[in-house]
């Protein structure tokens, strides 16, 4: 079985990572641009404060998010989820690798 040796991912200890503005790909021991769950987190409270939130991850690059905001009402389920890639667009180009969403307004919670 072949290992995938991808940009951004950890592979035997190694990672991975590439740099589209100047086309390399770097590796090291250790992954200085790991993004913790809480990191998420904060970042969704900064811009929905009234929001209830769960972010988990295993690695540190797969997260799985749960937003219960009322400031989802009346918007479809595409339009929230825009609404949360637009908060974290910045670490979705490098440091969140697949960013699972589940959101729902208070009254579908």
């Amino acid at each position: 079985m072949q290992k995938s040796h991808e940009p951004g991912h950890k592979s035997s200890d190694k990672y991975f990572k590439y740099r589209e503005k100047d086309d390399t790909i770097s590796m090291s021991n250790e992954s200085t641009d790991d993004m913790n769950p809480s990191d998420i987190e904060q970042q969704l409270r900064q811009k929905l404060p009234d929001a209830t939130i769960s972010v988990q991850s295993e690695d540190h690059i797969h997260f799985v998010a749960t937003v219960v905001s009322q400031e989802f009402r009346g918007l479809s389920r595409l339009a929230q989820h825009r609404k949360i890639y637009a908060i974290l667009q910045e670490d979705l180009k490098e440091k969140i690798h697949a960013l699972q969403l589940i959101t729902k307004t208070p009254e579908e919670a």
